[in-house]
């Protein structure tokens, strides 16, 4: 698996998460590591974020009301404006899921996991 290292200074980062619990403990410990944050708690609200905030990553939920992780992703790779942001999925539980290549995302974790994932 590739190493993700992701430099702090100046990054942008959206987290898109219904579950505020996920949501505060991700906001509070990326802030405090130097990220530049932004939220939103579904895929709507995450399509239009994307917009203001031009986050350099995004960390989006799966399992959302409204529009899924899924839906959201895809929205955002067919427009050419968006389609260049990183991405990661994360849900709650560790569940097996395949993604295509073309899905054009980095890959799939756990929230408990993802700082682990990206090597803080």
């Amino acid at each position: 698996m590739e190493e993700n290292n992701f430099e702090s200074s100046g990054m942008k980062i959206l987290i898109v998460d219904d579950n505020l619990t996920n949501l505060d403990l991700l906001l509070r410990t990326l802030s405090d590591r130097g990220y530049e944050i932004s939220v939103a708690t579904d895929g709507e609200l995450a399509l239009k974020a994307v917009t203001v905030s031009s986050p350099d990553l995004i960390l989006l939920d799966v399992l959302m009301p409204g529009i899924d992780g899924f839906e959201t992703c895809a929205r955002l790779k067919s427009n050419p404006a968006t389609k260049n942001i990183r991405l990661f999925f994360f849900r709650r539980k560790l569940t097996p899921l395949i993604l295509s290549k073309d899905s054009s995302t980095e890959g799939q974790i756990t929230s408990q996991n993802l700082l682990k994932e990206m090597k803080f």
